[in-house]
């Protein structure tokens, strides 16, 4: 019995909101096979209380004087390609989430570069976690350059689907990793935000 993959590929681009989530705009749509309507990239959400961080320097105080870096998650892209069989509606969607950051460059920062862990999650529609990945990565400030923006490289998930289980079973979760005081601060701040 002979048996078709369907692929599609799907693209979004978004920018943060200061909700839970960022807007929904649809950045790209294209398909690499014909089929009757291309199917959903799974929704991605940047988490509020961990969209920011703020790092201060060891053993010093909270002022404004002893910020090292601040980071934003400022938005995403993401890219989508299924791999179901026709005949089953059984198979795979690879999809690739590239995050951006902004960092701004505080009045502590003496190695001109931002250090920050941040993570990507896939959880079911429980918020279980089903696979969540951790970033390290530095950013540089050049010359003079006080804030910057970071492209990270694509980080690839892959969903199983079938018919009983679609890619809008599962959502995508981004946020930096942060303390319960890191948390609580920024409950409390806006200037950067």
């Amino acid at each position: 019995m002979p048996s078709h993959s369907t692929k599609a590929l799907r693209g979004r681009a978004y920018g943060v909101v200061a909700v839970l989530i960022l807007s929904v705009s649809l950045a790209a749509c294209s398909s690499s096979s014909s089929i009757e309507s291309t199917p959903p990239c799974t929704p991605v959400w940047i988490l509020k209380d961990a969209a920011f961080v703020t790092r201060f320097l060891d053993g010093g105080g909270r002022d404004i004087i002893d910020v090292l870096h601040e980071g934003e998650i400022t938005g995403f892209t993401e890219t989508c390609e299924y791999d179901v069989d026709e005949e089953t509606g059984i198979g795979q969607m690879q999809t690739e989430i590239n995050t951006q950051i902004t960092a701004l460059r505080g009045p502590a920062d003496r190695e001109r570069a931002a250090t920050v862990t941040y993570f990507i999650a896939l959880t079911d529609l429980n918020h279980e976690v089903l696979e969540k990945k951790f970033l390290d990565v530095v950013i540089e400030f050049p010359g003079n350059r006080r804030k910057v923006k970071f492209y990270d490289e694509p980080v690839p998930f892959s969903i199983p689907i079938s018919p009983e289980r679609s890619a809008e079973n599962y959502l995508i979760f981004i946020g930096f990793q942060v303390t319960q005081e890191e948390i609580t601060y920024n409950r409390q701040q806006k200037g950067f935000r």
